[in-house]
């Protein structure tokens, strides 16, 4: 998924369906009792109550997030909630379900659009499916699937990477501990934008090469990016509001598989905020990390003092 927002925001309520077909006439009692559900389940995610979250979710559940990893059973989904939810990253879901189809008079599947509403104002948006089963005579979450956001008409229309000409210059940043250098420049005719970072720590040195570009198969913006350990990966851009947002995944020169959600804010034209969150190395979280660069401002032109006369 294009938008990759927080992983656990998509477990909310996404559904894959397959095989299944036809609709039934909705029991009005069943309507009541899934929108009930819907409502308990929202403010259990917007209060971070995992335990409440997941007695809405059948033992044998499954859900498959944006990037097609695939979780089985409650235990499971459980802990990519733990995951998510003790993230630093502050946020509130809002589900909207577009439409409920009843497959059986036990079996119901929803289309919907989901937002996460982050507390500085930033609004992210997705597309779920959600199959409900009733067990017992309760209504639970049975599989679930987060449905990529296509391409607007704009995107499509306008492979372009002038909305990202902001970040050509030279950036460094604000931490003294460990100090990290951004350059970014235009390269083949203004077709893809090169980044560089070199972090440097004590005697040691770390750089990252980023190139930019349009993929015009998949109609996005595209990353491909190297570091100088030998690891190295590729990211999907997506602008939403004020940032731009890559959902990311990479190789470690171990050989371990990582993937992150990167985030490039322009705060004003002179300070960048960056930030990774969602980390992961084979599976296992790590803590989420953020940089805030200010613009290097080049010197005066025409002020270089004059050798002096010998």
């Amino acid at each position: 998924m294009r938008w990759g927002a927080i992983a656990s925001a998509w477990v909310a309520c996404a559904a894959v369906v397959v095989g299944l077909s036809g609709e039934t006439r909705a029991d009005e009692t069943s309507e009541k009792d899934i929108a009930r559900a819907l409502d308990s389940y929202q403010k259990a995610y917007n209060d971070r109550k995992v335990d409440d979250l997941m007695a809405f979710w059948a033992k044998d559940a499954d859900f498959i997030d944006h990037r097609g990893r695939s979780y089985k059973g409650r235990d499971a989904v459980a802990d990519l909630f733990r995951k998510a939810l003790s993230s630093d990253r502050k946020y509130q879901i809002k589900l909207n379900v577009t439409s409920r189809k009843f497959l059986s008079p036990d079996l119901a599947m929803d289309d919907g659009e989901l937002e996460l509403l982050e507390s500085n104002g930033d609004v992210e948006r997705g597309r779920y499916i959600t199959v409900w089963g009733k067990v017992d005579g309760k209504w639970l979450i049975r599989s679930v699937r987060d449905i990529p956001v296509e391409p607007t008409e704009q995107e499509v229309a306008a492979p372009s990477l002038d909305g990202l000409e902001w970040l050509v210059g030279d950036w460094m940043s604000d931490s003294k501990e460990a100090p990290v250098k951004l350059t970014t420049r235009w390269r083949a005719d203004k077709k893809f934008l090169m980044q560089e970072y070199e972090a440097k720590t004590d005697d040691k040195s770390f750089t990252v090469t980023v190139f930019i570009g349009w993929d015009p198969v998949n109609r996005h913006v595209r990353s491909w990016f190297f570091d100088s350990t030998g690891g190295y990966g590729q990211g999907a851009w997506q602008q939403r509001e004020k940032k731009w947002v890559a959902s990311s995944n990479g190789v470690l020169p171990d050989g371990r598989i990582g993937s992150s959600i990167f985030s490039w804010t322009m705060t004003d034209e002179n300070t960048l905020d960056w930030s990774a969150t969602e980390r992961e190395v084979d599976g296992q979280a790590i803590p989420d990390t953020a940089v805030k660069f200010v613009r290097v401002k080049a010197a005066p032109k025409g002020d270089a003092t004059k050798p002096a006369a010998r």
